[in-house]
């Protein structure tokens, strides 16, 4: 029962403390209130005196104007703010971008480097078996008239071999010109 009354003696205390503070900051409020509300008051004063002495000295608007220009630079701040955001945002997209690339490099460099031995064994695979004819035929010019009948001869031969079944011999050039 002690122990229940002590509690109750401790909680009791605090909402006293705390309606205390309560009562301490509702009249503040209202302190804070009737500022304001002064404030307001000497505001539309203190304007329309201002825009009298601004249409005396010739520059009518001036406040209102640099109340725009306050507004337009604040909204630029922003808009800047925005923008260096975006282009974080892309310099990181960019960098990864530039990180698998790098990534994908490393991981094809050796299929690339073995890919490119093969071409040049193809090539000189290609050099050194490529037929006579094909190396004649890329000599000659084909503006010459007379190529036309070779080319019409070679096409009527090789449809004569295929008839006969009779591929050319090995190590033998398809025509001999």
């Amino acid at each position: 029962m002690g122990r229940y009354a002590a509690e109750l003696r401790g909680k009791t205390a605090q909402y006293k403390r705390m309606k205390a503070e309560l009562g301490g900051l509702r009249a503040e409020w209202g302190t804070l209130s009737r500022t304001v509300s002064l404030l307001a008051g000497q505001d539309s004063s203190v304007t329309s005196q201002l825009s009298a002495v601004e249409a005396k000295r010739g520059v009518a608007g001036f406040a209102q104007t640099e109340e725009q220009l306050r507004q337009a630079e604040q909204l630029k701040a922003e808009v800047d703010s925005a923008k260096g955001k975006t282009l974080e945002e892309i310099s990181q997209v960019v960098e990864e971008i530039n990180r698998q690339i790098k990534d994908n490099k490393t991981r094809l460099a050796p299929q690339i480097k073995s890919l490119r031995t093969l071409r040049a064994q193809h090539g000189e695979i290609e050099v050194r078996e490529r037929p006579e004819g094909s190396c004649l035929k890329a000599a000659v010019p084909t503006s010459q008239p007379w190529l036309g009948g070779v080319s019409r001869e070679e096409g009527r031969v090789r449809q004569h071999q295929g008839e006969l079944g009779q591929p050319p011999q090995s190590g033998e050039a398809p025509f001999h010109l």
